[in-house]
């Protein structure tokens, strides 16, 4: 499990997404790996927190473009949406450490948590319109993390906000 570091620290899950040569982008074995570490503590009496932060300069990237170009399978489409719903799901609070660039699929993990910490300098944004593509697989949680209006608004524009607007829209 190079990809994510899994540290159980006192009463805390610690996940890293650790690929900082990829900019931590999620691959299908990591977004697996993020999905069963926390359903795992679930039912773990001695994980009382997950928390969730990043290797690097970049939280992530996003989902792996490398492997977005094949078809998507439905293995993988399920993959994604445990990932993106164990916010909505999780029986333990999650917090997100953000240290740099959330984008795409990256804000996408952000909005799983119920408290989202942020440094100075991070910036958030659904970027895949620059590549033509439609952000589905985050949407939902994005949007209840943000609302109807702005996630729409930051879909269609690509548009990328600082630490400062996350914290204004109440993500961090």
């Amino acid at each position: 499990r190079m990809n994510l570091r899994v540290d159980h620290i006192c009463r805390v899950l610690h996940l890293t997404l650790n690929r900082p040569d990829k900019r931590n982008a999620l691959n299908a074995e990591m977004c697996s790996h993020i999905a069963e570490a926390i359903a795992s503590a679930q039912n773990n009496q001695d994980v009382g927190s997950i928390l969730i932060s990043s290797a690097g300069q970049v939280f992530c990237a996003g989902m792996d473009l490398d492997e977005a170009v094949g078809p998507v399978g439905a293995d993988l489409a399920e993959v994604h949406e445990k990932l993106f719903t164990t916010g909505a799901n999780s029986l333990k609070p999650i917090v997100v450490c953000v240290n740099g660039p959330a984008l795409g699929g990256g804000l996408g993990l952000v909005a799983q948590g119920h408290a989202v910490i942020a440094a100075e300098g991070a910036v958030f944004g659904l970027t895949e319109m620059r590549l033509g593509l439609w952000p589905f697989l985050v949407y939902r949680s994005v949007e209840t993390a943000l609302g109807a209006r702005r996630t729409l608004e930051l879909s269609l524009t690509a548009r990328v906000f600082s630490t400062q607007d996350a914290l204004q829209w109440g993500l961090v």
